[in-house]
């Protein structure tokens, strides 16, 4: 709102004149102007938003961290442990979105799906 307040004054107030070039001179340099302008806000807010996005995602990196030993202490099953650890893994270590970058189509898999082929190499590990 305020940079088309602002766009309407810059383009109102341009001084009369007769010769066209200068007009179209004046116009363009502040077209130019308020399409800078417009441009670095977009940026600023995009980079705000990606950093506030990865600072919650690396709290969420650090809360799984700081509840593991609880999930691996609740349960006394190996095979439970192991799968607590590698879903902790996996959050940690997975790569955080940060909303620059488009993700390409990628899909997020849940912790179940992440799971069947962990429990499954895991059996095959205990059967040999």
């Amino acid at each position: 709102m305020i940079l088309g307040v602002v766009g309407w004054i810059m383009l109102a107030h341009v001084p009369p004149t007769d010769d066209w070039s200068v007009f179209a001179r004046q116009i363009a340099a502040r077209v130019f102007a308020l399409g800078a302008v417009s441009y670095a806000i977009t940026f600023v807010a995009r980079i705000y938003r990606s950093n506030a996005h990865l600072r919650a995602a690396y709290e969420q990196k650090a809360h799984a961290l700081d509840t593991f030993s609880l999930f691996a202490r609740s349960n006394p099953e190996e095979d439970v442990r192991n799968l607590v650890l590698a879903e902790v893994v996996r959050s940690v270590f997975s790569a955080a979105d940060s909303g620059v970058f488009e993700k390409g189509g990628t899909t997020e898999h849940t912790i179940v799906e992440s799971a069947v082929p962990l429990a499954a190499a895991l059996s095959k590990q205990r059967a040999t």
